[in-house]
């Protein structure tokens, strides 16, 4: 089995490597990251948190980019500017989107969702009855996958 279906914060090997990396990227330039990193009392305290794992595998800013820049982009965002004729604005009215087959492909497409992903409507019976959380508990979800079964011919056979 490939790490990245394991480990939720590949490539980094754990949720504190992945924090840290994240606390510098978003906070330090690069060079500021590098002279982070070559601290003495700093290499010591690594050592010390990641104990029961290896201290973190990046040791400067460009190797840490690159490790960011092999993580998977996901759906991009799209804009446009909306115009209605007749009806004047007096600021553009600009409409974000991301594509939904993207968004579709991209979660399913990851290993660390896509084994987590449910597909058949469940019923949850608590201590007060049925119990609503997510759309496959819904009425809805059970109506359309027997609609979708009736019309099925010869699907049991």
């Amino acid at each position: 089995m490939a790490e990245r279906e394991i480990n939720v914060h590949y490539p980094f090997k754990s949720r504190a490597e992945w924090s840290l990396a994240r606390f510098l990227v978003e906070n330090f330039t690069q060079s500021q990251i590098n002279k982070f990193l070559s601290l003495p009392w700093v290499s010591h305290l690594l050592t010390l948190s990641f104990n029961k794992n290896p201290s973190p595998g990046f040791r400067s800013a460009e190797e840490l980019l690159h490790w960011i820049n092999t993580l998977p982009p996901g759906p991009k965002w799209q804009s446009m500017i909306l115009e209605v004729e007749g009806y004047k604005t007096v600021d553009p009215i600009l409409l974000i989107w991301r594509d939904g087959l993207e968004v579709a492909e991209s979660l399913f497409g990851d290993p660390i969702f896509g084994a987590h992903m449910r597909f058949d409507p469940l019923h949850i019976n608590g201590a007060s009855g049925r119990e609503y959380g997510e759309w496959f508990s819904a009425m809805q979800a059970h109506k359309i996958q027997v609609g979708w079964f009736k019309n099925q011919p010869n699907y049991f056979n």
